[in-house]
C-alpha cells in the first residue's frame, strides 16, 4: 500500500507549494509518531 501512494505522495508535493510541503511533512511526521507510541503501548500492555 505504502509503494502504491509514494508516487501519488511525491507528484502532489511537485505540485504544491513549499508552505503546504511543510505542513504535510509535519501531519506525517505526527502520524508516524501516533503509530510508533501505538506500537510501544501496545507491546508493553500485552
Amino acid at each position: 500500500m505504502t509503494g502504491d501512494l509514494l508516487p501519488v505522495l511525491q507528484r502532489s508535493v511537485e505540485l504544491t507549494p513549499p508552505v503546504f510541503q511543510v505542513w504535510a511533512l509535519l501531519g506525517t511526521v505526527i502520524s508516524e509518531g501516533i503509530h510508533a507510541w501505538a506500537r510501544v503501548l501496545q507491546f508493553v500492555l500485552t
